[in-house]
């Protein structure tokens, strides 16, 4: 059992993974993750990931950030910008409004690999989610979201997978229900697959997006708003 709550961010196991710092085959079962204050970062492993993770899985439990807003989120970790593989997440992770959250991993800077989630996501408004990443900058592949994803307030971004893609994701599929509220963007496996000015457009190899690119991707759960 792993039980943690703190307003202080980050709220995880390892605070911050740092690079050249390796983490590997490790259980955690029955988790209780709870942020208490605004503007944090939640994850059962590491708040920020830097270093690598490798078969790493979170087999029960649960990430909440109850109303806080402003929460970064995720089942595995809430950021991640080095390398995480053959890992799962199994928690089911919950915030407030104006956040980022995804099944895996909130935010996604770095690489994910043969990767797993399957715990139920849920936001209010103004947020990011996705059954695997709130939002994706760098690289997932061969990875994929069992578990259903939902936005109970307004103008959320909401993906089966990814809420939103910047970056690249390649062979990966998800299999959960989508579902959002009043005017939010919705979609059974990237609620939006976009880009920044100056920014490089998202690619998500095995499908076909308005920007970008998906290929080898998959999505089997319906979406609704």
């Amino acid at each position: 059992d792993l039980t943690l709550s703190s307003a202080n961010s980050p709220v995880a196991l390892f605070p911050f993974i740092e690079s050249g710092a390796t983490v590997r085959n490790l259980n955690l079962a029955n988790v209780n993750i709870t942020g208490t204050g605004s503007l944090i970062f939640l994850g059962t492993l590491a708040g920020e990931n830097r270093g690598t993770i490798s078969n790493v899985h979170i087999l029960s439990g649960t990430v909440a950030g109850g109303s806080q807003t402003g929460v970064v989120a995720g089942g595995l970790v809430a950021k991640n910008e080095g390398l995480i593989e053959n890992s799962s997440s199994a928690a089911n992770v919950s915030v407030g409004a104006n956040s980022i959250v995804g099944g895996f991993a909130g935010l996604n800077g770095g690489t994910i690999l043969l990767s797993t989630s399957s715990g139920a996501v849920t936001a209010t408004s103004e947020s990011y989610l996705g059954g695997f990443a709130g939002v994706n900058l760098g690289t997932i592949q061969s990875s994929t979201a069992l578990a259903s994803v939902s936005g109970t307030g307004n103008h959320d971004i909401i993906g089966g997978f990814v809420g939103a893609n910047f970056g690249s994701i390649d062979g990966s599929s998800s299999a959960g229900t989508a579902s959002g509220s009043t005017n939010s963007a919705v979609g059974g496996f990237a609620g939006a697959n976009a880009r920044f000015i100056n920014f490089p457009a998202g690619s998500i190899p095995g499908s076909s997006f308005p920007v970008g690119t998906i290929t080898n991707s998959t999505a089997t759960g319906a979406a609704s708003a």
